[in-house]
């Protein structure tokens, strides 16, 4: 996300922080800062007993999350793997869990409508990801069955890159 972030520099200069920038044009991208990411989609996890049936987006630990989709919260939790987690369900039935979150955003509780952009949660590594960097683990699940989600995230970024120079044009 380093090209994002690059774009809406220059709007500090106008008095826009860069994280309120980025929290304006991000969504449905998760991540509102810096990230990194590799197509990780069936890696062997547990010594191959299971496969990663998500993507890893790096970040640093308390990077705000956003709503990747407007959807309701289906579920908020503390799981032994997925750590602190939250999932979405958009109005066509698709899931995107977020996991290892190291908090929610407050007040967000399971029944709650989001929209896309909305801060949900807050990167981290908890669960099984207590000695890993801190990352979002997302999955995304059409109809509750996980599909790769580095597709969608790298569209997501582009449309958040077309969005920060339409801000930096209208600002500027």
């Amino acid at each position: 996300t380093q090209q994002l972030v690059d774009t809406l520099k220059p709007l500090e200069q106008q008095g826009l922080a860069l994280e309120e920038a980025l929290l304006r044009v991000v969504g449905p991208f998760p991540v509102a800062g810096l990230a990194s990411w590799t197509d990780d989609w069936h890696a062997c996890r547990d010594g191959c007993t299971r496969f990663h049936e998500g993507l890893d987006i790096f970040a640093a630990h308390g990077t705000p999350l956003v709503a990747t989709a407007d959807g309701v919260v289906t579920q908020k939790l503390v799981g032994t793997l997925s750590g602190t987690s939250l999932e979405i369900e958009d109005a066509n039935g698709v899931q995107y869990f977020y996991a290892h979150l190291s908090a929610w955003a407050e007040p967000i509780e399971v029944g709650d409508p989001v929209q896309v952009g909305q801060v949900i949660g807050y990167v981290g590594n908890t669960g099984n990801a207590i000695s890993t960097p801190p990352h979002l683990h997302l999955e995304i699940q059409p109809g509750g069955i996980p599909v790769p989600p580095k597709p969608f995230v790298d569209r997501w970024l582009q449309i958040a890159e077309l969005e920060a120079l339409q801000l930096v044009a209208q600002t500027t």
